[in-house]
């Protein structure tokens, strides 16, 4: 399906595995760029948190390093909605701690999954988002704006992986007749922008698989040349599909 196809994958080391995996199992040659690398934060449980009526994780770090806050949360979970920004996240959470939980009815991120409710449902809703330190505050910023009351639950921070310019390097370089640029967060691309520095332009006029509209107006931003096209998840099906509009 992919030979003769070179893919960047910018993932971090963590949660890079399935990604990797599954390109190469399509034929393609993968080139592993972890542009960000994550570490635990401490985080200061706050005492309104028995009080949560919904629980958003934002990623699959937001999972792992979630166990303290779980457990603080044992006695409410029975009453808490717990909700994910995509079936990866999701999938950990039921491993990880048999937690069930709600996903985008379409698409992946805070804007698909906020969509699968009525405005009415956030309205005083005590809601704790589990992110990064340095995380956007768009989901915030429209949680806050249907009026619900938003609790921040910091538990991972991110930071450049500038050791990643060699891959990205060598990936530019190489002679492939076909190269793919993958890009699953919009901080990732930003990140990507940050390591490639002077590669960053020849990475922009490659064809670019993203997995939600809120990365594909990032790449905009980051005046991305090259064909876009989005998938409705990190799903193998979706991820497919992508491929196949980029007719590849």
């Amino acid at each position: 399906m992919l030979s003769d196809c070179l893919v960047l994958v910018t993932r971090p080391e963590e949660v890079a595995d399935v990604t990797l995996k599954l390109f190469a199992g399509w034929g393609a040659e993968v080139c592993h760029a972890p542009v960000l690398k994550v570490h635990p934060v401490e985080n200061k449980l706050d005492s309104d948190i028995g009080e949560l009526d919904t629980l958003i994780f934002v990623s699959r770090h937001a999972v792992r390093y979630s166990s303290k806050l779980i457990d603080s949360c044992a006695r409410k979970q029975n009453a808490l909605d717990i909700l994910a920004v995509g079936p990866a996240t999701a999938a950990l959470l039921k491993a990880e701690y048999d937690l069930t939980a709600t996903i985008p009815a379409q698409g992946v991120g805070g804007v698909a999954l906020l969509a699968n409710f009525d405005h009415s449902y956030w309205q005083h809703r005590k809601v704790g988002v589990v992110r990064s330190v340095d995380a956007p505050t768009d989901l915030l910023d429209e949680l806050t704006s249907l009026n619900a009351k938003v609790l921040v639950l910091n538990v991972y921070q991110r930071q450049l992986n500038h050791a990643a310019y060699s891959a990205v390097e060598q990936f530019v370089a190489a002679p492939h007749r076909i190269k793919i640029v993958t890009g699953f967060s919009s901080d990732s691309l930003s990140a990507l922008r940050k390591v490639a520095a002077d590669k960053f332009s020849q990475l922009a006029s490659m064809p670019l698989i993203v997995v939600s509209l809120a990365i594909a107006e990032q790449a905009s931003e980051l005046s991305w040349s090259g064909p876009v096209e989005v998938a409705k998840s990190t799903d193998e099906v979706d991820l497919r599909l992508a491929i196949n509009r980029l007719a590849c």
